[in-house]
């Protein structure tokens, strides 16, 4: 009965070190990475070589692999943003120049209507100049 009782103690000792330290470990690692936004760098240790362990180096290459795409995807929105800059400058150039283009537009016209309007007059004073020579 003695040895029983110690072997069902020992199961006990070796089933909380096999299965609930490990457990509660990931547990514990799995909050703190949820507590601080999705911190990705945080590691599970591999405290077997069971599925233990086997849960851990895949959850661990899951990590890497994320946190890898996460720097890519912030990598190229960086770039993204920095080519929008560039268009949005290029933009405002353009239109600066379209408003410039318009504003020349504008004096050519006005200076097309007010040579109209001399030519019309000396028209009309030459003719009048002649009229008065005729007579």
């Amino acid at each position: 009965m003695l040895f029983s009782s110690l072997a069902f103690a020992f199961t006990l000792f070796y089933m909380r070190y096999l299965i609930v330290k490990p457990v509660k470990h990931m547990l514990r690692t799995l909050e703190s990475i949820n507590s601080k936004e999705g911190d990705l760098s945080q590691r599970l240790p591999r405290f077997s070589h069971d599925e233990f362990g086997e849960l851990a180096k895949s959850y661990n290459q899951l990590a890497s692999s994320l946190q890898t795409i996460l720097q890519d995807t912030y990598t190229h929105a960086l770039s993204a943003s920095e080519v929008n800059q560039q268009v949005l400058a290029s933009v405002e150039e353009g239109m600066t120049s379209t408003d410039k283009q318009f504003s020349y537009g504008q004096a050519i016209h006005d200076s097309c209507d007010r040579l109209k309007h001399l030519l019309i007059y000396f028209t009309g004073a030459l003719v009048m100049t002649n009229l008065a020579n005729w007579l």
